[in-house]
């Protein structure tokens, strides 16, 4: 297989970039064009080793829970937190879900993400807020950009991506990081706690 080594380097540079999709000149890395690298990343780690002695390193198997902890989180998020890691489960939430709810589309690897999980995780437990429901999503593994496009036609412009829903229909977003206090502040003028 030939791997497109200007790709790979455009990729880790918008991952290092914070994960926002944008790198540069504002030269954006379309949905497509990740997805393309994600999948050349995935066929270099299946590859066979050269060596026949060599160990074959393994992911982790995954449940198919949508509850699921992530392999490597940083902190102990509040059990509250719903989390998902499923297109199908992602899709019944989007589908039925009528709650006020805050959901969290992180992606694994991404710096902005994990500064803004404790943030989530503190206003998850503000008695103000204990009428909606938060939710973390795994954006790659639910396939996120592509089930936000066809669900709520909405599109997931860079992570952390926050979305606000209400009775089941999109209300507004957040991308990028927010402080605590930006981050109650919005919550509030949204769903007038």
């Amino acid at each position: 297989m030939a791997v497109n080594l200007e790709k790979i380097i455009l990729f880790f540079a918008m991952l290092i970039a914070g994960g926002v999709g944008y790198i540069g000149y504002q030269q954006q890395l379309h949905y497509d064009q990740f997805q393309e690298l994600i999948s050349i990343l995935e066929s270099i780690d299946e590859m066979k080793p050269s060596q026949p002695n060599q160990p074959i390193m393994q992911q982790p198997q995954q449940q198919s829970s949508c509850h699921q902890q992530p392999v490597q989180q940083a902190i102990n998020l509040p059990a509250s937190i719903i989390q998902i890691s499923q297109e199908n489960d992602l899709r019944r939430l989007l589908q039925e879900n009528k709650k006020p709810s805050v959901v969290f589309f992180y992606m694994n690897g991404c710096g902005w993400c994990k500064k803004m999980e404790p943030v989530f995780a503190q206003v998850s437990q503000n008695p103000k807020f204990k009428n909606l429901e938060f939710i973390m999503v795994n954006g790659r593994d639910a396939q996120a950009p592509m089930v936000v496009k066809q669900m709520l036609e909405q599109q997931i412009q860079g992570y952390p991506f926050i979305i606000f829903m209400n009775e089941g229909k999109f209300i507004d977003k957040q991308v990028g990081f927010a402080q605590q206090e930006q981050f109650e502040q919005k919550l509030s003028q949204i769903f007038q706690s």
